[in-house]
């Protein structure tokens, strides 16, 4: 399925970036109608419409910004230290 430039979709998660409240409704048609071709729907109690910043996939996104999410970075700093290679090969696939 193709995606426009700017929006991004990663798995289940799609993201629209946009500069006016009418680009992004349009966009927002785009999406939905390409998602309706293929018989795949989004559901409202997961979507954030017009939202300035959001959390994307560990990310805070938005306004100028793109840095990993606190709670991310807290849980990996939280983690027990790993002390063998296969611990720390289990760690990285959790990542």
């Amino acid at each position: 399925m193709y995606i426009p430039e700017p929006m991004r979709a990663f798995f289940y998660h799609i993201c629209i970036f946009s500069m006016s409240l009418e680009e992004h409704l349009d966009y927002l048609r785009v999406v939905l109608e390409r998602l309706r071709e293929h018989g795949a729907t989004a559901g409202p109690d997961k979507a954030k419409v017009t939202a300035e910043i959001v959390q994307y996939l560990g990310h805070i996104v938005g306004s100028g910004r793109l840095e990993p999410s606190f709670s991310k970075v807290n849980a990996v700093k939280a983690f027990p230290r790993q002390n063998t290679k296969s611990q720390l090969r289990s760690f990285l696939g959790l990542l």
